[in-house]
């Protein structure tokens, strides 16, 4: 009975159950295990899920190109697979969650165009699938990688489709995060304060029902935007609640950012301390692979060198790890690498 078709949809649910309560490294015990048993079985289904909960895991961990590799193998499944698997028992169907994880995972590891690509084909899947709770699977996912992109018009637009199509099917938690996306979409567009009372709306309609997963980044985000409004004081104090909650979740995929960010609201006020925050991102982003936030730290700390006088320093920084860039190029942050690169070099 141990290894029982039946066991696995229990074993999904105990994964899920630890993950949204933040106890990531307990959520991978309980993959570990799912894709253990399920290695053993002949059918595919439960091996497609056992992938994509060790590779959520790890991705949650920070640990990219392991989590990539199980994103892999599950898409290669998925896509050799000539059955339907049954998306009733595991919540999402693969061919969904695949590329929504993968878009994910590419975006951090350092290739953005191909990260927006399996975003696409997220949607594209689950619109095909025509089941509503896949759907908005896919937007929400859509949105995480857009948000990193940047991309925040299509942000806006499919966060009110996420909203309309959860409050009418009484997905609420799907709702909570729509309306946290696109208030962190207006805030970025320039609608500060409606993207606030959006973005505080959507926390608090997310942890209603005590989920912790997330949390981190959606409080970063709310501190941004705060910042954005002068609201200095809070918004500091936001994002080092943020940055605790990480530590002690280990929910640590954003945490370079977190650092940057941190640094960010202190350059002004706290350069030094700035400095140290960026140097920390810097560290973290290293040692997890994650080149698009590296570029990004590299470009904030290149910006504050840059109104110190060091120059020279600025320009090797940013130099070294804009260079190892293949594609994005059209990208925001790629365009701002550049443009201060050029800057540099005249300086």
């Amino acid at each position: 009975m141990a290894d029982a078709p039946e066991v696995f949809p229990v074993l999904h649910g105990v994964f899920l159950f630890h993950m949204l309560r933040g106890e990531i490294q307990l959520g991978h015990d309980a993959a570990t295990e799912c894709l253990k048993r399920a290695q053993s079985q002949d059918d595919i289904t439960p091996l497609m899920f056992g992938h994509r909960t060790v590779g959520s895991a790890l991705l949650h961990l920070g640990k990219f190109a392991d989590a990539g590799e199980h994103f892999r193998e599950m898409r290669e499944l998925t896509e050799s697979d000539h059955h339907d698997p049954s998306s009733s028992i595991y919540g999402i169907h693969p061919r969904a969650a695949a590329p929504a994880f993968w878009s994910l995972t590419l975006y951090a590891s350092g290739y953005p165009s191909q990260a927006k690509g399996a975003a696409m084909d997220a949607l594209s899947h689950a619109q095909e699938l025509g089941q509503p709770h896949n759907l908005c699977y896919a937007l929400y996912w859509s949105n995480l990688t857009g948000i990193q992109l940047r991309d925040l018009e299509a942000v806006r637009e499919r966060s009110e489709r996420l909203q309309s199509l959860a409050h009418k099917q009484g997905y609420l938690q799907w709702a909570a995060f729509g309306t946290f996306q696109q208030g962190v979409a207006l805030a970025g567009l320039g609608d500060v304060e409606t993207g606030i009372a959006k973005i505080r709306q959507g926390l608090t309609e997310y942890r209603v029902n005590g989920s912790v997963l997330y949390l981190p980044f959606m409080e970063a985000l709310l501190a941004v935007a705060l910042a954005g409004t002068q609201h200095w004081d809070e918004a500091i104090t936001m994002m080092s609640d943020a940055l605790a909650r990480a530590k002690e979740t280990h929910e640590i995929w954003f945490e370079a950012e977190l650092h940057r960010l941190q640094g960010e609201l202190l350059r002004h006020g706290a350069p030094r301390k700035a400095e140290f925050c960026f140097q920390q991102a810097l560290d973290v982003a290293r040692g997890q692979g994650a080149k698009s936030w590296e570029l990004r730290t590299a470009t904030s700390l290149a910006r504050l060198y840059r109104d110190q006088g060091r120059h020279e320093r600025a320009r090797e920084l940013l130099a070294c790890v804009y260079q190892w860039f293949t594609e994005g190029f059209e990208t925001p942050d790629l365009q701002e690498a550049k443009g201060l690169l050029e800057e540099l070099t005249v300086a």
